[in-house]
């Protein structure tokens, strides 16, 4: 046990895990927490006892980390089951708790509610809604006070490590009102992204009055709001294995720390002064940017960082990175539920135990090359695990992609960020500003494209808790074990772990037909497997209310589990609760085939899949007496007699 702490923050993870597997009541996890602490105190005057005084005191607060986690997902869990009517329209109030994220056609908006009405009843409840309402939205600020019209329904699982109790969908945008502004800082920021946001519109438009993938990807890559990105631009990012470049993490931190630091040494800005100016512009940054986790991070080890400038006192970077998870963890316990939690803060340790690899490296690289390989190399080695375990999919090119074009956001954000203090005041500059960011973007989607099209992108089943926690272990001894040949013996068992967790798997061939019907909540999902391996897939689940992606999350899963390979896929009809999920799937499963009953005219869910089965599967469409034979089976289509066109 350390004396400095960075154990403190992955042991109270480990606690808050055990315990909420294990089912343990908070007050059992205070009450021994409270006696560790008092073991602490009697034994802090015993200097022979040291080690096991920082035993105790780690323990301590591993545990009331651990309890704070327990009681925030029972609160969680009591909200989520309030009764309010599922069917009905209701009228919620209350604050805008972030600001909206802006889509295509409708707009994503997230209410912290203190008053529901419905049934000629008025209830005083709080709870945080996630709704989805027609049109732009984004003249609304953080802070607003609304009342909107909705349905409502309990938010699935996937939400809880955003404390999202609920979700819901407006029919309309007349149905949005204000009836108070927020606060003055709020305003004036929303002001700065809508004029932002407005100046990218003018520059990157792609004539049909729709911001192109170029202005989407600047917009994602400053304020963090992927909502207009396009799902062919999403797909060719994931194939590429960058698509962690569209979040706000610590390398936007580090580039905008750095160009604050140089304009201030140029124009002769003392060094305590040039500290404090950066620290501030780092929070401006976060709060227009709606604080996101990783950044959150990165943030505050750069003011650990700075304070330590400061006093002349040089900060561990793993001690930052820890006193970061621990203050992160302390305010949003559920958060550590988050993907995004887990890989930003997994990846940094890695990048930080793993630099005495650039020391291996041949000497005749740069410095600055031999970081960034090291770095590439170290978090590749924790992101396949990780990322498998949480999306069964990894970029096998996406290191070697992301060290490539990492290099690449700097001088987008070097003139990305004087643009966006400039968007108020200086639009002719804004306009110069523009032109050279249009000029690297076009470099950028070059390098996208050309590391999509190499088609490394698999698709594997989540490897086992235990594979991936061995996978950290390996990692760790092969970095900082004392003898030479536990190093190189575990680096070899390291490689041969990460080996079995990307290699193909045999397609599943049963020996006669099998039929699965996969539990999907509300809608169907049927897989009919053939004796050659070959299957037909009807549906795929969805939801008109939530994002969460039946397709991605639930349906893929079973897929990939079963080594089941997909050939054909039917779509009964363009509900959501039948479609959606399949819309999601043909890019990653890439049938022959999608067959539909129906083309209605204007319905999104169909353009949505025709734009998704474009270049990649075959549209059919289908009527009674058509007829698949394969394996010795035989498909025939019984409804309907002709092709509907309705709306």
């Amino acid at each position: 046990m350390s004396r400095t702490g960075e154990e403190y923050f992955p042991l109270g993870l480990v606690c808050a895990g055990a315990a909420a597997h294990l089912k343990l009541p908070g007050m059992l996890l205070w009450v021994t927490a409270l006696v560790l602490a008092a073991v602490f105190l009697l034994l802090l005057r015993h200097r022979r006892f040291g080690l096991l005084s920082r035993v105790c005191l780690a323990l301590a607060l591993a545990l009331v980390l651990a309890a704070g986690f327990v009681q925030a997902r029972q609160n969680y869990l009591r909200v989520r089951a309030f009764p309010l009517p599922l069917n009905d329209y209701i009228d919620v109030s209350g604050r805008l708790a972030a600001y909206p994220t802006v889509e295509q056609r409708d707009s994503i908006l997230l209410l912290d509610v203190s008053r529901v009405s419905f049934h000629r009843r008025s209830l005083r409840v709080t709870f945080r809604l996630r709704l989805r309402v027609p049109g732009n939205h984004r003249r609304l600020v953080r802070g607003d006070r609304l009342r909107i019209s909705a349905r409502v329904r309990p938010a699935d699982l996937y939400y809880m490590s955003r404390g999202i109790h609920f979700v819901g969908r407006s029919k309309s945008a007349l149905q949005v009102q204000r009836i108070a502004r927020g606060p003055l800082v709020w305003r004036i920021l929303g002001r700065w992204r809508r004029v932002l946001r407005s100046r990218l519109e003018e520059r990157f438009n792609d004539g049909s009055g729709a911001i192109s993938d170029r202005g989407a990807l600047l917009e994602a890559l400053l304020l963090g709001d992927r909502g207009r990105v396009s799902s062919s631009l999403q797909e060719a990012m994931l194939d590429a294995g960058v698509f962690h470049l569209m979040a706000i993490s610590g390398a936007h931190v580090g580039i905008l720390a750095l160009v604050v630091l140089g304009g201030l040494s140029l124009l002769g800005v003392r060094a305590p002064l040039q500290l404090a100016l950066a620290a501030v512009a780092l929070l401006g940054y976060l709060a227009i940017t709606d604080f996101p986790v990783s950044a959150v991070r990165a943030g505050v080890m750069a003011w650990m960082v700075f304070l330590g400038k400061a006093w002349h006192h040089p900060a561990n970077a793993l001690r930052c990175l820890s006193f970061a998870g621990l203050l992160i963890f302390a305010v949003s316990p559920l958060c550590c539920l988050s993907p995004g939690f887990v890989l930003t803060f997994a990846l940094a340790a890695a990048i930080l135990l793993g630099r005495g690899l650039a020391k291996r490296l041949p000497r005749f690289l740069p410095r600055a090359v031999r970081e960034g390989v090291s770095a590439g190399l170290n978090a590749g080695c924790i992101s396949i695990p990780l990322t498998l375990l949480f999306f069964q999919r990894f970029s096998l090119i996406g290191p070697l992609a992301g060290m490539l074009l990492l290099p690449l956001c700097v001088p987008v954000m070097a003139l990305a960020l004087p643009m966006m203090a400039c968007c108020l005041v200086l639009p002719f500059l804004v306009a110069w500003l523009l032109q050279g960011l249009d000029l690297l973007l076009e470099v950028f989607f070059a390098g996208i494209n050309a590391a999509a099209r190499l088609g490394t992108s698999i698709f594997r089943p989540a490897p086992a808790l235990a594979v991936t926690l061995l996978t950290a272990l390996l990692f760790l001894v092969a970095h900082h074990a004392s003898r030479s040949w536990l190093r190189r013996a575990a680096a070899v068992l390291l490689l041969a772990v990460l080996f079995m967790q990307v290699r193909p798997h045999a397609v599943y061939r049963p020996q006669r037909l099998e039929v699965f019907f996969v539990d999907v909540g509300q809608g169907d999902c049927t897989c009919v497997v053939f004796p050659g391996g070959d299957a037909l897939l009807i549906d795929g689940g969805g939801s008109r209310y939530s994002d969460f992606s039946v397709g991605r999350r639930i349906v893929l899963p079973f897929l990939l589990r079963q080594r089941i390979r997909v050939r054909w896929v039917a779509v009964s009809h363009f509900h959501p609760d039948h479609a959606a999920g399949i819309v999601d799937l043909i890019p990653l499963l890439r049938p022959d085939e999608v067959w539909i009953s129906s083309a209605p005219r204007g319905h999104p869910l169909w353009h949505r899949l025709a734009k998704a089965a474009n270049g990649v599967s075959r549209i059919r469409r289908v009527l009674a007496g058509t007829v698949l034979e394969t394996a010795g089976c035989r498909v025939t289509c019984l409804f309907p007699h002709k092709l509907s066109r309705a709306p």
